[in-house]
């Protein structure tokens, strides 16, 4: 493989672990905040891991379900990077664009996970999809601003 393809991937490696733990944290500290103040579950859906059959068997500590989600962003945040790179995008606009319309399918597609779980909402709670679609939304921009803020520095854009 040549050098300059290694390179490449390294790049798109660190800025998705970059830009992954900054929106992973964001989306899991507004889901926390979110749920405190209003008792809508979606920090407890976000964390949720009911759904993966050889995980659901064990009870994990907030920290380890937080570094679980953090991870998942960081592997969402990479793939983003590596098809902002494949794509050619450039400008900031649509690289945050981009990045907000595919968070908001991956919300759609993550919520209703939520049946799996008696400790979720209901998968017909208005109020818990619209703060689930919200917040992945915000994470998309989140996610998007900070790939902008790295390709600038490597002068991409």
């Amino acid at each position: 493989m040549p050098m300059q393809k290694l390179t490449l991937y390294k790049t798109i490696i660190i800025q998705g672990i970059i830009a992954g733990m900054i929106s992973g944290l964001f989306l899991a500290l507004i889901m926390k905040f979110i749920e405190h103040f209003t008792a809508v579950k979606v920090y407890t859906l976000l964390l949720n891991i009911d759904y993966i059959p050889v995980l659901k068997n064990y009870s994990f500590s907030e920290s380890v379900e937080v570094i679980l989600h953090l991870i998942v962003s960081i592997c969402l945040a990479i793939i983003l990077y590596f098809l902002i790179v494949k794509l050619q995008l450039k400008k900031a606009k649509v690289i945050i664009f981009f990045s907000v319309i595919c968070c908001f399918f991956v919300g759609v597609l993550l919520y209703p996970t939520t049946a799996f779980s008696n400790r979720t909402p209901p998968l017909n709670s208005l109020i818990a999809i619209s703060y689930w679609i919200t917040c992945h939304t915000l994470y998309g921009y989140v996610v998007g601003f900070v790939f902008t803020r790295c390709t600038k520095k490597q002068g991409r854009l």
